[in-house]
C-alpha cells in the first residue's frame, strides 16, 4: 500500500512539475504496473530544456514523433529492482551486466 501511494505521490508532483515546466497540460494514465505520463513536445527552446531533466525523474522516459511529438514518462508501483538484486536487472538472470529492456525493445 505505501508503494502504491508513494508511486502515486511521485507521478502526480512529475505531473505538476512538467506542466509548470512545459507551460502544456500533461496527461496522466494510471495503469496496474504505474503511472504514464505524456506531454507535447515544447517547441519553445527554454521549454523543452527545463523538461528534459524532468523526464530523468521518472523510472523510464522516450519520446515519438507521431502527432506533431509527444515526451513520455513512466512511473512504476514497484521501484526498480524490487524482489531483490541490483536495479535494472532481469529477475532470475545469473549472468552479470544483462539488463532488463522497456517492453517492445529489441
Amino acid at each position: 500500500m505505501r508503494r502504491r501511494l508513494a508511486a502515486a505521490r511521485r507521478a502526480h508532483g512529475l505531473a505538476r512539475r512538467l506542466a509548470l515546466a512545459a507551460g502544456a497540460r500533461v496527461r496522466l494514465v494510471a495503469g496496474p504496473a504505474g503511472y504514464l505520463l505524456s506531454l507535447p513536445v515544447p517547441q519553445d527552446s527554454d521549454r523543452l530544456a527545463a523538461v528534459l531533466p524532468l523526464l530523468a525523474l521518472a523510472d523510464r522516459f522516450g519520446h515519438t514523433t507521431r502527432g506533431g511529438g509527444v515526451v513520455w514518462c513512466a512511473v512504476d508501483r514497484a521501484p526498480q529492482g524490487a524482489g531483490g538484486g541490483e536495479p535494472g536487472r532481469l529477475r532470475g538472470s545469473r549472468r552479470p551486466g544483462r539488463r532488463a529492456r522497456p517492453a517492445g525493445a529489441r
